[in-house]
């Protein structure tokens, strides 16, 4: 149980597809539900890159790309 509430929390990294496998079976996952488990437990190892709406500032962009997987937005004032 520790594991699992380590998994949710993420602080468990790279679970074995036999873990991955237990919880698809435990929580009757359908294979599009499966899918979408195993790309959360195995994410891609580079950033997708995203169109942007216009030019940033180096440092900006800098720190951005240094917050993967959260959420941001650069407002002009």
């Amino acid at each position: 149980m520790e594991y699992y509430q380590r998994l949710e929390q993420g602080r468990a990294t790279r679970p074995s597809d036999e873990v991955l496998d237990a919880i698809a079976q435990v929580l009757s996952l359908d294979a599009v539900e499966r899918a979408y488990l195993d790309s959360l437990a195995h994410p891609p190892t580079r950033p997708v890159a995203l169109p942007t709406a216009g030019e940033v500032r180096p440092e900006l962009q800098r720190m951005l790309t240094l917050i993967d997987r959260i959420p941001a937005l650069i407002k002009r004032s």
